[in-house]
C-alpha cells in the first residue's frame, strides 16, 4: 500500500462529494437568485468594471511569477481595483480613468468571448461532419490506430526516473550539476546495500544453541521454535570463509560499468593485513585462519569509536553490509543491479553458510521497492478504476455497449498520455502516479455528458444524426467549455520553474485534452455507427410515457368539455320552465341572436348613415369564433355561417 494514494484517495472523496452537493443543490439556488444578464448594459456595470481589472491584475500576477516584471505593478493594479469598486459602489462615481479602462476591458473580453463563439461553431461543424456518413468508418479506423499506437508506446514506458538526479529539477539546476560532479569525481552518490545476515537458531533451554544440531529458523517467523525463542548466532562473520564470500559477492556487483566500486568489512580487512607486509599490494588479502581474521577486526576497532563501524559490521558481529555505489538511479540500472544481486544469491548463498543475504537497502535499495510498488499499484488500480467505470456505466445505461461507447476516451487517452509521456521523458513515479490516476476521473464525465445528451435527443424521434447535432448545439458547447476552462487553467502551470510542477500540468493537461477530443471527436460517430439498442428502447419508451400522458391529458380536457355542456343544458332547462321566457325553437342552422355585439374601433368606425357592428356566437361545430360583419338587406337582417363561427346579419 501506498499512503500517499490512500489519502489522495480520500482528499478526491470528499472533493467529489463537495462538487456534488454544490452543483446540486448551491448553484440552483443561487441561480434563482441572480438575474438574466442584460445585453444592453453589457461592459456598463459596476461588476463589469471591477472584474475587468481584476483581469489586469490576474494577468500581471503571472507575469510576476515567472520572474518577467517586478511586484508593484501587480500590487498598484490591486490597489486601483479595490479603490475604483470602493468609489464606485460608496460615491457613486468613477476614478479617472477607471471606468474607461474597465469598459474597454470589457468589451474586449466580449469580443474575445464572440471571437470563440465563431470558433466554437466551426468546430461544432466540423464535428458534426465528421459523425455522418463515410466519416464514422473512418473515425473507427482512427481509434484503433490511436489505441495501437499507445499500447506500443505505453509498454517502453518504464517506471523509475528516466535521467538520473532530475526527477524534481531541471538539469541546469545547481542540485543537479553538483550531483553530476559528484558522481564523475567520486565512486557514486547511489548506493545499494545488501544485508549479510548471520544466521538464526532456536535457543535450547533458554540458552544459545552451539553446534550442527540446532534447529535453523528465522527471526521473522513467529512460533517457529515452539515455546523456545530464534536467536542469530554472534560472531558470524569473524568466520574466514563467510567474509571472502562477501568479498567475491561485493566484486561480483563492481563488475558493471554504472557501478563505481563496492566496500565491505573484507575491504578494510585486507587494508590492514597488506598493512602488516610493508604494503606488498600483494598481501591485499584476506587471511585463511579464523584467528587471524579474529585478530584484524581486533585491530579495525581499537582504533574508533564505539559504533563508528555499524555501516559495516554490528558490534556483535552477528551482521555485515555489501555496499555498492552507482552513478545514476535510473530504471535501467535499478532493475538490472537487483537482478544481478538475486542471481548471485540464488548460485551461491549455499556457500557461505554462516549468513544469508537480504536486499536492500540505501537509496537503489528503496527506489527498488517504490518502482516495483508503482508499477504493480498503477496497473492494478487502472484495471480497478476502469472496471468500477465499466460496471456504473452499465448500471446507468443498462448496455454493454453503450459502456463501452462512454468509456472510449478514457480507453484512448490513458494510452497516448503514457506514450506522450515515454516520448517526452516524462518519468513515471511515486509522484506522478496520482497524477495519473486522477486524470481519469478528471476526464471521464465528458463521455457521460455527450452519451446521454444524444441518449435524450433521441427522444423527439428524428433520428441519430438530428440528436447529435442538437447534443453539439447544446451540451456539446458546455463540454468543450469546461475541457478548455480547465486546460487553459493548468497550461500556465507547465512554465513553472520546478520540472516536476510543470511535467504534472502536462500531464494533465494531456489527460483532460485527450479525454476531451475522445468524447466530442469518437463518441457521436460510433453511436451513429452502431446504433446502440439501449438508445432506441429508451427512445421508444420515453415516447410511449409521452403519449400516455398526452392521451390522459386529452381524457381529462373531453371530460371537462362535457362538464361544461351539461352545465348549460341545466341552465338551458332552466329557462324553459313555466314562468320564464323561452325563446322561440330555430330550425337547425339557424344561429342564435343573442350574440355579443361589438362596434369597430374608432379610427376604422364608418359614417354614421353606415354603422358596422358586429355579431359573434359559438359555433356549434368545432373550431375558432369569427367575426363577421353584420349588413341589412331590404330591411331585414339575413344569416350567414361560416364553418368555424354563426354570424346573424
Amino acid at each position: 500500500r501506498i499512503p500517499i494514494i490512500q489519502k489522495l484517495a480520500i482528499l478526491c472523496s470528499f472533493w467529489i462529494i463537495s462538487i456534488f452537493v454544490s452543483v446540486v443543490t448551491l448553484h440552483p439556488i443561487i441561480l434563482s437568485f441572480t438575474p438574466p444578464p442584460s445585453e444592453e448594459g453589457a461592459a456598463q456595470g459596476i461588476l463589469e468594471r471591477f472584474m475587468a481589472w481584476m483581469i489586469l491584475v490576474a494577468v500581471s500576477w503571472l507575469f510576476y511569477l515567472y520572474a518577467v516584471i517586478p511586484a508593484w505593478p501587480v500590487q498598484a493594479l490591486l490597489a486601483v481595483a479595490v479603490v475604483g469598486l470602493a468609489v464606485d459602489m460608496l460615491l457613486d462615481r468613477r476614478l479617472f480613468g477607471y471606468a474607461a479602462v474597465g469598459t474597454a476591458m470589457s468589451r474586449a473580453t466580449d469580443g474575445f468571448g464572440r471571437f470563440f463563439g465563431a470558433l466554437y461553431e466551426a468546430i461544432e461543424g466540423g464535428l458534426i461532419w465528421l459523425a455522418g456518413g463515410w466519416r464514422r468508418g473512418a473515425m473507427a479506423v482512427c481509434l484503433l490506430s490511436l489505441l495501437t499506437v499507445g499500447l506500443y508506446f505505453q509498454h517502453l514506458l518504464k517506471v523509475g526516473d528516466t535521467t538520473p538526479g532530475a526527477a524534481l529539477l531541471y538539469a541546469d539546476h545547481p542540485y543537479n550539476v553538483a550531483f553530476g560532479k559528484v558522481n564523475e569525481k567520486f565512486l557514486g552518490a547511489s548506493q545499494l546495500i545488501i544485508i549479510a545476515e548471520g544466521k538464526a537458531y532456536c535457543t535450547d533451554g533458554g540458552k544459545p544453541c552451539a553446534g550442527d544440531a540446532c534447529k535453523p529458523c528465522r527471526p521473522e517467523q513467529e512460533g517457529a521454535c515452539g515455546g523456545e525463542t530464534c536467536q542469530q548466532r554472534e560472531g558470524a562473520i569473524k568466520d574466514a570463509e563467510t567474509l571472502n564470500q562477501l568479498d567475491l559477492f561485493g566484486r561480483y556487483m563492481a563488475e558493471r560499468p554504472e557501478v563505481g566500486g563496492a566496500v565491505t568489512a573484507a575491504t578494510l580487512l585486507k587494508k590492514i593485513f597488506r598493512t602488516f607486509h610493508e604494503a606488498d599490494p600483494k598481501w591485499e588479502m584476506l587471511p585463511t585462519r579464523n584467528d587471524h581474521v579474529s585478530q584484524l577486526f581486533f585491530l579495525l576497532t581499537s582504533g574508533t569509536r564505539r559504533g563508528e563501524m555499524d555501516r559495516f559490521f554490528d558490534m556483535n558481529y552477528t551482521n555485515a553490509t555489501i555496499s555498492v555505489f552507482y552513478r545514476d538511479y535510473t530504471h535501467e540500472t535499478i532493475e538490472n543491479s537487483i537482478t544481478r544481486a538475486k542471481q548471485y544469491i540464488a548460485e551461491h548463498e549455499g556457500d557461505a553458510s554462516s549468513v544469508r543475504y537480504r536486499l536492500a537497502g540505501g537509496l537503489i535499495g528503496i527506489l527498488a521497492a517504490v518502482n516495483e510498488e508503482v508499477e504493480w499499484s498503477y496497473r492494478v488500480n487502472l484495471i480497478l478504476i476502469l472496471i468500477v467505470v465499466f460496471l456504473l456505466s452499465y448500471a446507468t445505461y443498462v448496455s454493454v455497449t453503450g459502456a463501452l461507447i462512454v468509456m472510449l476516451p478514457s480507453l484512448v487517452a490513458q494510452p497516448l498520455s503514457e506514450a506522450v509521456m515515454y516520448l517526452l521523458g516524462i518519468d513515471m513515479n511515486i509522484n506522478s502516479l496520482p497524477v495519473a490516476a486522477v486524470g481519469i476521473g478528471i476526464g471521464i464525465d465528458y463521455g457521460y455528458y455527450v452519451l446521454s445528451r444524444i441518449v435524450e435527443e433521441l427522444v423527439a424521434g428524428e433520428g441519430f444524426d438530428a440528436a447529435i447535432r442538437r447534443m453539439f448545439e447544446t451540451t456539446g458547447k458546455t463540454v468543450l467549455f469546461t475541457g478548455v476552462s480547465l486546460t487553459a487553467s493548468i497550461i500556465f502551470w507547465v512554465f513553472f520553474p520546478m520540472k516536476f510542477q510543470a511535467n504534472m500540468a502536462l500531464l494533465l493537461v494531456l489527460l483532460l485534452g485527450f479525454h476531451l477530443m475522445g468524447a466530442l471527436m469518437f463518441i457521436p460517430p460510433m453511436v451513429a455507427l452502431f446504433k446502440p439498442r439501449f438508445a432506441i428502447k429508451y427512445a421508444e419508451e420515453r415516447q410511449r410515457i409521452r403519449a400516455e400522458a398526452a392521451a390522459t391529458e386529452a381524457g381529462a380536457a373531453s371530460m371537462r368539455a362535457r362538464a361544461t355542456t351539461t352545465t348549460r343544458s341545466s341552465t338551458s332547462r332552466t329557462r324553459d320552465t313555466p314562468g320564464t321566457t323561452a325563446s322561440p325553437r330555430r330550425p337547425s342552422g339557424i344561429a342564435s341572436t343573442s350574440c355579443s355585439t361589438s362596434t369597430d374601433h374608432p379610427s376604422t368606425r364608418r359614417p354614421a348613415s353606415a354603422p358596422s357592428t358586429s355579431r359573434v356566437c359559438p359555433s356549434r361545430t368545432s373550431g375558432p369564433t369569427i367575426r363577421t360583419p353584420a349588413t341589412r338587406r331590404s330591411g331585414t337582417w339575413t344569416t350567414r355561417t361560416t364553418p368555424a363561427a354563426t354570424a346573424i346579419t
